[in-house]
């Protein structure tokens, strides 16, 4: 099984110093992998047709010595949006640019593009596939459009795929999300309805990290179970680059390469662990956070706890010291806002129990919530606590 990173979110690409950085993190993993695919490079999806410029093939070239010298295989990826039959061609050409210039693998993405999910397009984008790949002996990856166990029912997807299964190539690897776009588990029962329906183990693209519908988060949790009995496992990670980062962190051990924290994030402050608890995954937090939580409810209708007000300044102060330090990490101001939201969350916390009598803080919270930071979800959060508690 290989494991390894998909730049495949919609938002600005990496460039080339932070694909240079991942490349070296990646090269921890036993077989990785690195997919090159980001939604907003226009080469690579909405001007697919045409020939990347100067500099941004450069930038290709660069991330595919990169990714050799450290040992990662790097997929070239492409996504024909609104191809037509005869333009394979096009497809063929850039095909052999990328294995020229020692591309390990291709991958043709068939997502997010809006056309009706029938048999007639499954055929369609598989002939097409198999004529701009003509005689190119390489490792191939596909995304197919129907490509999570939702769209099967959402997008009456099952004559889709059962066209995908049975005429599909059996020596491409097909990408596959789970039961969902961003699934809360990528269990062995999953990868098994996925085998039965693609006719072979999928590689699993797994969106548990990307922010690209939620730009106000990031996410820092765990992936330990979500390595299953896959054909492989990429993570596609948020455009926040120390957060992508601290994804290939996360993936090593989960993999079983140990605990590698990657040198370019600087010391592992114990502020990378309050900005963790607080954004964990799309649905939790983490369990400190949750611990802290219980005692904020019990604070604010019991009147206040010292050893709680003690607590949240000693957790400012460590996002206080991450936010002194992000100047020295790669992106590191794009990260900045992320921390500084969960800063003001805990200065709130703070105050509030400092008010005096006990109604005035649930009061407090919501003016704060309402006031400044009304759409951000842990501000949400505290407005129900305070809501349930009133």
């Amino acid at each position: 099984m290989f494991t390894g990173m998909v730049e495949g979110y919609y938002g600005k690409p990496f460039s080339s110093l932070q694909r240079d950085i991942l490349m070296r993190n990646l090269s921890h993993l036993d077989e990785p992998v690195y997919l090159y695919a980001p939604k907003n490079d226009p080469y690579h999806r909405i001007r697919w047709r045409e020939k990347y410029s100067g500099s941004a093939w450069k930038d290709i070239e660069h991330a595919i010595e990169s990714a050799a010298e450290n040992g990662v295989r790097f997929f070239f990826g492409i996504s024909p949006f609104g191809f037509r039959d005869d333009e394979y061609g096009l497809l063929e050409s850039k095909i052999k640019k990328a294995v020229d210039a020692g591309a390990a693998g291709i991958a043709i993405l068939y997502d997010d593009i809006p056309e009706n999910a029938d048999a007639g397009l499954a055929r369609k984008q598989i002939e097409f596939t198999r004529k701009g790949l003509s005689d190119a002996e390489i490792p191939v990856m596909v995304c197919p459009s129907i490509y999570c166990g939702e769209f099967i029912e959402r997008l009456n997807g099952s004559e889709y795929l059962e066209v995908w299964g049975e005429e599909l190539p059996s020596e491409w690897d097909v990408l596959w999300t789970g039961s969902t776009v961003i699934s809360k588990s990528l269990s062995n029962s999953d990868i098994l309805r996925a085998k039965n329906l693609l006719g072979r183990a999928p590689v699993i693209w797994d969106n548990l990290h990307a922010n690209d519908y939620c730009m106000r988060r990031v996410f820092f949790g765990k992936l330990d179970g979500r390595l299953s009995s896959s054909k492989g496992y990429l993570l596609n990670p948020s455009e926040c680059f120390p957060a992508a980062l601290h994804s290939v962190f996360r993936l090593a051990a989960a993999a079983g390469a140990g605990e590698k924290w990657p040198v370019e994030l600087g010391p592992r402050l114990p502020g990378w662990e309050t900005l963790s608890g607080f954004h964990d995954s799309p649905w939790t937090v983490g369990t400190e956070v949750e611990i802290l939580l219980a005692e904020l409810r019990d604070a604010l209708q019991s009147g206040g706890s010292d050893k709680l007000v003690a607590r949240l300044g000693n957790e400012i102060e460590k996002l206080n010291e991450l936010i002194g330090a992000v100047q020295c990490i790669e992106g590191g101001f794009d990260l900045l806002p992320h921390i500084i939201d969960v800063r003001k969350i805990l200065v709130w916390w703070l105050n509030a129990l400092e008010k005096e009598p006990v109604g005035m803080c649930g009061r407090e919270l919501k003016r704060q919530v309402e006031r400044i930071l009304p759409e951000h979800p842990f501000a949400r959060m505290t407005f129900n606590l305070t809501d349930r508690i009133e």
